[in-house]
């Protein structure tokens, strides 16, 4: 099934841009072979944006079945995908193309956690 962004998860245009290819990802799992080193740092790098987000804005990561973590999935979705001025007006999820992108978006999401 498609990851849907209101439930914390990637579209494919977005795996596609910020962790691999599609015909890429296509070819490896038709040969079962591994992501490589960078593909894995990549693939790290966005899962640990999208747990921070998620638990930012009210997840609980041991009830994701829960209204207020089904809430918080999609606070999260919105807050990723849109500019910020808190990011130069950057939108979250593009900056995670850079480990240090990844940081800035950490740091806002920790703002608005604690303030």
């Amino acid at each position: 099934t498609t990851p849907d962004p209101a439930d914390g998860g990637l579209t494919p245009d977005e795996i596609e841009r910020l962790v691999i290819p599609q015909r890429t990802l296509t070819k490896r799992r038709s040969r079962r072979q591994r992501l490589t080193l960078e593909e894995s740092n990549r693939l790290a790098r966005v899962a640990r944006v999208l747990a921070t987000a998620f638990e930012t804005f009210g997840g609980d990561p041991a009830d994701r079945a829960s209204e207020a973590s089904r809430e918080a999935a999609r606070r999260a979705a919105l807050w990723l995908r849109r500019p910020h001025r808190a990011l130069d007006g950057e939108v979250p999820l593009a900056l995670c193309t850079t480990d240090a992108g990844a940081r800035l978006v950490e740091d806002a999401l920790g703002r608005i956690a604690y303030g």
